[in-house]
């Protein structure tokens, strides 16, 4: 039986029409089942599960989008989980990726019960951004219900970063959201500013514009990476596996890292199972001869229906040469 496993293909392809795609052209029996690690899809790769999609409420389809970077507010996904825990009794998947916010989660603090307080004693508004993190001078955390956001809530991380120091930081992840130089300057600050306020530290503190570090490091979630949690929870017998396909829009060394393709080589190498990996484009000095890349010039995937033909042709030239 062939494995097909992909993550989404970014706005061409969701993990679900991927994996159609790459079935179409490999044949035989298959299993298809989307993939993701914590940013978009990750509810579809979770069926019967309570996920909220951090991308899905503050991401790049989003009404804060429209806003300049420095004043959008992670608040409405607090908002979110607040409601969840109000209203269901089971775990709630919070998957963090995707997302055009970077304010540390302050704003998604608020929701959940902070209070910012100025320089001046007054209360902060809600909805706490990187331009206003800076006047914050005191902090009251104590109507967060830590014990309950521990207790039911487990959050699913698209990647291992720092906050703002470190070989990978919420910083890096800037230029997707389409930050300035003065953003990046002033989010620096204001992440650092909230850091020395609230303290604590995990590994996932740069995921989503920092809500990894409001969720596990501030108020001490269960935390791990999606793409592994996720593929360990898939509803497959590996020992009638004979091949593991898997793919992404654009395989570069993020990818490698606690990515959906990453986790997925590392456990095929485990199993000692073959594994291949279709990229819509495979960045510069990422040789692998697993890796077969969908469009021939290495552009990025055209519109969704030729992106379909495309990923199709390519397993299909690999089947035929395998």
């Amino acid at each position: 039986m062939k494995l097909i496993i992909p993550d989404k293909f970014r706005g061409t392809l969701t993990a679900a029409r991927a994996a159609c795609a790459i079935a179409e052209g490999l044949g035989g029996e298959c299993l298809c089942l989307p993939m993701a690690d914590g940013g978009e899809g990750t509810a579809a790769a979770m069926p019967g599960k309570h996920v909220i999609e951090s991308a899905a409420i503050i991401g790049h389809n989003s009404p804060l989008r429209a806003l300049p970077l420095t004043q959008r507010s992670s608040y409405s996904l607090g908002s979110a989980i607040r409601n969840a825990l109000d209203t269901r009794n089971d775990t709630i998947y919070v998957a963090l990726g995707g997302t055009v916010t970077a304010d540390g989660g302050a704003g998604l603090l608020q929701a959940l019960g902070a209070r910012f307080y100025s320089s001046d004693g007054s209360l902060m508004p809600q909805g706490a951004t990187p331009d206003s993190i800076s006047r914050i001078a005191h902090a009251d955390l104590s109507d967060i219900n830590t014990t309950l956001l521990r207790r039911r809530l487990l959050i699913l991380s698209d990647v291992e970063a720092a906050l703002t120091d470190g070989p990978l930081t919420a910083l890096d992840f800037l230029p997707q959201k389409g930050a300035t130089a003065d953003d990046t300057k002033t989010i620096r600050h204001s992440l650092q500013h909230l850091h020395s306020l609230l303290g604590g530290t995990s590994p996932y503190d740069g995921a989503g514009g920092g809500t990894g570090y409001a969720l596990a490091a501030v108020a001490g979630c269960r935390a791990t990476l999606g793409a592994g949690y996720i593929l360990d929870h898939l509803p497959v017998d590996w020992s009638r596996v004979r091949l593991v396909a898997t793919g992404e829009g654009c395989i570069d060394k993020q990818s490698l890292g606690g990515k959906v393709v990453g986790s997925i080589l590392r456990k095929c190498k485990k199993l000692q199972i073959p594994a291949i990996a279709f990229g819509g484009k495979i960045a510069d000095g990422i040789l692998d001869s697993r890796f077969i890349q969908v469009t021939p010039d290495g552009q990025p995937l055209p519109l969704p229906d030729h992106a379909y033909r495309l990923l199709r042709e390519a397993a299909r030239k690999w089947a035929k040469k395998s």
